[in-house]
């Protein structure tokens, strides 16, 4: 509005300054309500004003040749324009803040449901026990979707544990149940025999059972403390050679009366590892006792030292039974044993021992398996 006063004030002052004065200061003023005009010269000095545009709220200003035209809306004018706004605005704001609240909380709410739902099934767990349950999944891959996804696994995982802990203590009870049974029937008869020589075979016999007991214990805490990295470990320049040696030395007798070929391939180069010679020799019996178990007569056992893909260490190898595909990866497991029928001595710790006495040592095992052509454990550093 204020630029169109502008333009019809440059049309009179297009007319001369004396015109211009005339029309503006004559009896019919250009509008009803006049607004600020000053008239300033190319030395600034003012040649024409009406009223006080530096008091206007709004100035617009035009070059006229050497004449410089400045005109303002009057305060008042604003004032009135500002009442008139002044509520509207108001309504407004109020409205868009009313707005702005409803919809940032119904966006929260909608947003913060994932939550909800992670909080109620949390509460149902831990009322109930009950690690079936889940948090829903909704597809969002945002934050929000990415923590309840994890959440489930950890129930997943939470219910894995739980399941593979009460399957290892039955297979406890059930292997504690047999020598511990013994013990009593044994003690027992002797205690009903009068013969001194019936009291020492009995005797004999419980301090046989004690210690199958005493050997479980001892593995399963072996493995707790290279789980927990507590393991103690006297470490020396080990020549795996030698070991191997030594541990088909100590089963060449197991293998004889088993029918089963027990050789060892040391290869063409020394390899020397740094390790606790014990402990590795006792991983590397377990290794040989359970291919001698599982390999039936006319079988063999191979111990080969060398390099392989991962690195330098050894292989043991056998003609056996092999391991089923889906037992593969639990065969590491504490007290899991892969024949059901529990036909095969043993703890079901042997594999779990030396997995953890080789991680222990900074290294690895692997197995490779074919039902009913054998396995093959892979160790190295």
């Amino acid at each position: 509005m204020l630029e169109r006063r502008l333009e019809r004030h440059v049309a009179l002052l297009n007319a001369g300054l004396p015109a211009y004065r005339a029309a503006v200061d004559g009896s019919t003023p250009l509008e009803e309500t006049p607004e600020a005009v000053r008239i300033r010269d190319e030395q600034n000095r003012t040649v024409y004003q009406r009223g006080d545009v530096t008091r206007a709220r709004l100035v617009v200003s035009r070059e006229i040749g050497r004449l410089r035209l400045e005109i303002g809306a009057p305060t008042m004018q604003w004032d009135a324009v500002l009442d008139r706004l002044f509520p509207g605005a108001i309504a407004l704001g109020c409205g868009a803040l009313l707005v702005a609240v409803i919809g940032g909380y119904a966006v929260t709410r909608r947003s913060l449901r994932p939550v909800r739902d992670l909080a109620a099934v949390a509460r149902e767990v831990i009322r109930s026990g009950d690690l079936n349950r889940r948090v829903p999944e909704r597809g969002t891959r945002d934050e929000l979707d990415t923590l309840s996804t994890l959440f489930n696994r950890m129930l997943e995982r939470n219910h894995e544990l739980v399941v593979h802990m009460r399957e290892a203590l039955d297979n406890v009870a059930h292997d504690l149940r047999t020598p511990l049974t013994r013990v009593r029937g044994i003690a027992e008869v002797a205690l009903r025999s009068s013969d001194p020589a019936d009291a020492r075979e009995a005797l004999a016999d419980c301090i046989e059972e004690s210690e199958h007991v005493l050997v479980m214990l001892r593995a399963i805490m072996d493995i707790s403390e290279a789980d927990t990295g507590i393991m103690r470990l006297e470490r020396t320049p080990v020549s795996l050679r030698k070991l191997s040696h030594e541990v088909a030395d100590v089963y060449a007798h197991v293998a004889d009366e088993a029918g089963v070929k027990l050789v060892v391939e040391p290869g063409e180069e020394e390899i020397i590892v740094d390790a606790d010679p014990v402990r590795l020799r006792q991983a590397i019996a377990n290794l040989v006792d359970n291919a001698l178990k599982y390999t039936p007569p006319g079988g063999e056992v191979a111990v080969e030292i060398g390099r392989f893909e991962h690195g330098e260490g050894l292989r043991v190898r056998d003609t056996g039974e092999g391991i089923p595909a889906e037992a593969i990866p639990r065969i590491w497991d504490r007290l899991y044993r892969a024949d059901p029928s529990r036909s095969k001595r043993g703890l079901g710790l042997g594999l779990s021992l030396v997995r953890a006495i080789i991680e222990a040592h900074g290294g690895r095992v692997t197995v490779q398996s074919e039902l009913g052509k054998g396995s093959t454990f892979t160790v190295t550093f």
